[in-house]
């Protein structure tokens, strides 16, 4: 008779993000019978669709607030949780701060990397400098305060944001002006052409295990892709094993590539140091990702999760409703 799965309970931050919804979906169809999620948000519960699938929910404060790690620690100790999956980018950051500075248990599993990868994947400059420095290609990345215009345009993103939010092409040298009068940190990026592929990796703890699928955005809505060709393909993927090795990224994360505007080369646009929206697209097609991160960080080989595809897929999503 086989051996009983380990009972387990995991702290899911940003719950309500379709990252962590696909998360909770995916654990629960594979370790059903051993897993207890909590569903951890700033909103109330009756606004996170996730908290419809988990077994308990938490509203938390902003991982800015001063109250965050003291609610964190606390409701950590009073609900057993041995695992901890942080979504943002900033939460992964405080939760890297909180590990290394021993105020984390450590007995709990916390799936962050180290805080200075981080840190560098949270810093679009800081991102720019480390590609560069590496030898990986990307576009030319200036804080806003440094940038002069160019014709053809630019790229405007938040030096610190997130997937596609307040992400805008400017098209006058006018926006450049009107954009350095904001309050908020930008950065402008040349300008890069499709197709734009996201690369769904994964970089086993102990070294031994990568496995990456890329993930071409036929369609997006809202900065959500919403259809996809996913597909395999060797030259990409070294882009995210480099990247993986060099900051030693644990489990599942995302690297974006874009295409150079003068010719036609991949560079590399955003690293992300988690799954991403999308990468439930790779787990339709039967690559599953999500459950792979949380196998090996217990300690569990993933590769059975990871198989090879023998031919594209195509995916498309549609969206689901939870009464509450």
């Amino acid at each position: 008779m086989p051996a009983r799965e380990p009972f387990r309970t995991v702290w899911l931050g940003a719950a309500g993000t379709g990252t962590a919804f696909a998360i909770v979906r995916a654990a629960q169809q594979r370790w059903s019978d051993s897993l207890r999620i909590i569903a951890a948000d700033t909103n109330p519960p009756h606004l996170v669709a996730a908290a419809a699938l988990a077994q308990a929910f938490e509203q938390t404060p902003f991982v800015a607030d001063e109250q965050f790690a003291p609610f964190l620690l606390e409701a950590f100790s009073r609900l057993n949780v041995d695992t901890y999956v942080p979504i943002l980018d900033e939460e992964i950051v405080r939760a890297a701060e909180l590990r290394d500075s021993k105020m984390l248990p450590s007995s709990l599993v916390t799936l962050a990397p180290s805080l200075e990868a981080a840190r560098i994947c949270l810093d679009k400059l800081a991102s720019f400098s480390w590609l560069l420095s590496n030898r990986i290609p990307t576009p030319i990345t200036k804080a806003l305060s440094q940038a002069t215009w160019n014709p053809e345009g630019m790229l405007l993103k938040p030096q610190y944001g997130r997937g596609s939010v307040g992400i805008r092409v400017l098209q006058h040298e006018y926006e450049l002006v009107d954009a350095a009068s904001s309050s908020q940190a930008y950065v402008v990026q040349e300008l890069c052409r499709h197709p734009e592929i996201t690369i769904d990796a994964f970089r086993s703890r102990d070294g031994k295990l990568f496995r990456a699928v890329c993930r071409e955005r036929l369609e997006v809505k809202a900065g959500v892709c919403t259809k996809a060709r996913v597909f395999e393909s060797d030259t990409l993927a070294s882009y995210a094993h480099a990247i993986g090795d060099g900051l030693d990224l644990l489990g599942t994360f995302c690297v974006q590539l874009m295409r150079s505007s003068s010719d036609g080369s991949w560079l590399v646009t955003d690293i992300n140091p988690r799954p991403g929206a999308g990468t439930a697209m790779s787990t339709a097609v039967g690559v599953d990702f999500l459950s792979a991160t949380l196998a090996d960080a217990w300690g569990l080989d993933a590769r059975s999760m990871l198989p090879s595809l023998h031919r594209e897929r195509f995916v498309v999503r549609q969206y689901s409703e939870y009464a509450f």
